[in-house]
């Protein structure tokens, strides 16, 4: 087997490979000052990689990256390395001693496998957790079984894309919080911690744009837009809205002629489908990007625009608009605007339309509700269609997606899920899911899940003194068998 002797401080070592030659050595460092920040810094020799020394550092590590280039293909190969009590460690697995317990990240392309150890157990070391993960989405072609890492870590959050990295964020999150004991605390913070890193890259307000003329700006509210579970065409439909709002302003910052346009919109879809949600993060996302003076998102309904007497409906109407002029104007169930028996809905339809083109450029107007009966209100009359140039219709949640919510529901409410339990709430959506009975989405699985605590209280209260261990935990009695 060929070998690449390494040398620091006079002290070799010798790392083993299988390449049938060398076409390039690179030393990568990668450190943590423990403010959300993970940064890397490659460097040409080994001595350079281990002198290197990251002011306020709390946490570094080191590795050599080999690659080998055969017929077009590339072979690499990475190991961690450290100088520890006068030796040269070579390994694929970074350890470190913290607390009086060792934790260790086993890392390859394909899979992570992370464990907290208490050494001094008698009978031998046993590990406090011991958790393995595939890396990336991947697909065994053996057995045709789809694995996905960190289940809803990596489903909400995208990847570090830096193996060395993600090596270091996960080593950081188990020492920083030592005190866990389980896959779905470990979770949990690996969930804040990447959140924490969105937060901290972010570029301040007043840059919006970079020299290239890119928006980097990101604010909570963006970035929770686009961790929302599912509604995948939606998260790209914003996107492009965007990309042509910041395009618009750059135009206008130069003094270059634009077309006039409205960004008013028409939001169609059942109850629960996150309508409401992103209409109020889209408020702050286009606040950031500098497309409307103020974040503020003012939701109403037919009861708030249409008066009870002739007169009364367009100053109603005229003063719930301008209460959200510079932000977003929100109109849940629009198309009750319209209902039997009174034409005061048409009149604060024609307010709407009047207002809605004299202010174009300082307001967002969007209408929400069930697809039909919000056409039937464009169709109503020939004007209120042209004022809304895009229309997002919000699909039904999938199974999966569902489970997802559900998921993150628990998370929220800091508790956890037996496997059992878990394997109960996949069953039960699978059962009822071709029903109709998850037709209101979010809404219907939030009933499942406060359905969960209701039963977990009522079992809890039979038992003395619960640990807060049985407090945090939904086991699978806790999970309804069926549901009405």
């Amino acid at each position: 087997m060929p070998k690449l002797l390494l040398e620091y401080q006079g002290v070799p070592a010798i790392l083993n490979h299988r390449l049938k030659k060398i076409d390039e050595i690179n030393y990568i460092t990668v450190y943590t000052t423990g403010e959300n920040d993970y940064k890397r810094k490659d460097f040409k020799t080994l001595d350079e990689a281990l002198d290197f020394k990251p002011e306020n550092a709390t946490l570094k590590l080191n590795f050599i990256y080999i690659k080998s280039v055969d017929n077009g293909i590339n072979y690499v190969i990475y190991q961690s390395i450290a100088f520890f009590n006068n030796k040269l460690l070579i390994d694929n697995v970074v350890r470190l001693i913290y607390k009086g317990f060792l934790f260790t990240v086993d890392f390859g392309f394909e899979s992570f496998n992370l464990k907290k150890v208490r050494p001094e157990v008698k009978g031998g070391a046993r590990p406090v957790y011991d958790i393995s993960y595939i890396r990336r989405k991947t697909t065994k072609t053996a057995t045709g079984k789809t694995f996905e890492l960190l289940e809803s870590y990596y489903e909400i959050f995208p990847r570090l894309e830096d193996i060395f990295l993600e090596t270091l964020f996960m080593l950081d999150i188990m020492t920083t919080n030592f005190d866990v004991t389980n896959k779905n605390e470990l979770e949990a913070y690996f969930l804040k911690g990447k959140l924490g890193i969105e937060k901290n890259t972010t570029t301040p307000k007043e840059k919006l744009f970079s020299e290239e003329g890119e928006n980097s700006f990101q604010s909570d509210e963006h970035i929770e837009l686009s961790n929302l579970i599912g509604l995948d065409k939606i998260k790209l439909e914003i996107e492009e809205l965007k990309s042509l709002a910041q395009f618009r302003k750059k135009r206008i910052e130069l003094r270059l002629p634009v077309t006039p346009s409205t960004l008013h919109m028409v939001f169609t879809g059942n109850p629960g489908t996150g309508k409401t949600t992103v209409a109020r993060l889209l408020g702050q996302v286009y606040y950031d990007i500098g497309l409307l003076a103020s974040n503020k998102v003012v939701e109403v309904s037919r009861g708030d625009l249409v008066g009870q007497y002739v007169g009364h409906t367009a100053p109603k109407t005229q003063k719930v608009f301008e209460s959200a002029l510079g932000g977003i104007l929100f109109i849940d169930e629009a198309y009750s605007l319209f209902k039997a028996g009174t034409d005061f809905g048409s009149e604060a339809v024609e307010t709407l339309i009047k207002l809605m083109e004299d202010n174009r450029e300082r307001i967002v107007v969007i209408i929400a509700g069930y697809p039909r009966e919000i056409e039937e209100l464009l169709s109503s009359n020939p004007g209120i269609k042209s004022r809304f140039s895009k229309s997002l219709h919000f699909d039904d949640y999938s199974k999966e997606e569902l489970i997802q919510i559900f998921y993150k529901m628990v998370a929220d409410y800091h508790n956890q899920l037996t496997e059992e339990a878990k394997l109960k709430i996949i069953d039960l959506v699978d059962d009822y899911y071709d029903s109709g009975f998850f037709t209101s989405n979010a809404r219907s699985i939030r009933n499942v899940f406060e359905e969960t605590v209701k039963r977990q209280s009522n079992r809890l209260s039979k038992i003395d003194n619960p640990t807060q261990e049985d407090i945090r935990t939904f086991v699978d009695k806790d999970i309804p068998d069926e549901l009405r």
